[in-house]
């Protein structure tokens, strides 16, 4: 799997943020002490997600946690990224009853998308489950464009979690999608 290998496992956690009704454009970058409050304001759909420097990020949809228990489920996990790696998220990315959130599964999906802008950017499915290969002829133009956040490539799962893997380089005007890239990410991903 993409967290085993290097130099992706040896990446540490820089960020974690919440996400109401998936608005990332609006996402909130939860603090040290955790996001209790915040959690208060939002008993809705929350997703969560952890950044391993701007390079890989795991998401999850906590549907399955009931809105009192999202606070614990929070600061637990803020406690458990302390000193850790990606190389360490089989221990720290699980439920609170020990359910893992890395699925042994293959992905359902592979969708392009701007990091933190993903709804205003023409995100694009270039793969579903079944198909043969990724289409990059899906790809939307405002993908191809200049951006000020990076470009990602995420893995969708059935259990409701997703792997993100940076597949932009920057340039003078923002991130550039790097197809290459993207291809190389795309392979990692279904195989």
């Amino acid at each position: 799997m993409l967290i085993d290998r290097r130099p992706w496992s040896a990446l540490p956690p820089t960020r974690v943020q919440l996400a109401a009704n998936s608005d990332w454009e609006n996402a909130y970058e939860v603090p040290p002490s955790g996001a209790d409050e915040w959690l208060a304001e939002h008993q809705g759909k929350v997703s969560l997600e952890v950044f391993f420097t701007e390079s890989i990020f795991l998401g999850v949809h906590l549907t399955k946690l009931p809105p009192p228990t999202r606070p614990d489920f929070v600061r637990a996990l803020l406690a458990s990224l302390k000193n850790q790696t990606l190389a360490f998220a089989r221990a720290f990315w699980r439920l609170p009853n020990g359910t893992p959130l890395l699925s042994p599964d293959p992905p359902r999906a592979l969708e392009v998308g701007v990091v933190d802008a993903w709804q205003n950017n023409s995100p694009a499915v270039i793969w579903k489950a079944g198909e043969r290969r990724p289409t990059l002829t899906r790809l939307t133009k405002p993908l191809r464009e200049p951006h000020p956040t990076r470009i990602a490539l995420e893995a969708s799962f059935a259990n409701e979690t997703w792997i993100g893997r940076d597949v932009s380089t920057r340039t003078k005007d923002g991130y550039t999608l790097n197809e290459a890239e993207l291809t190389r990410a795309a392979t990692d991903f279904l195989t």
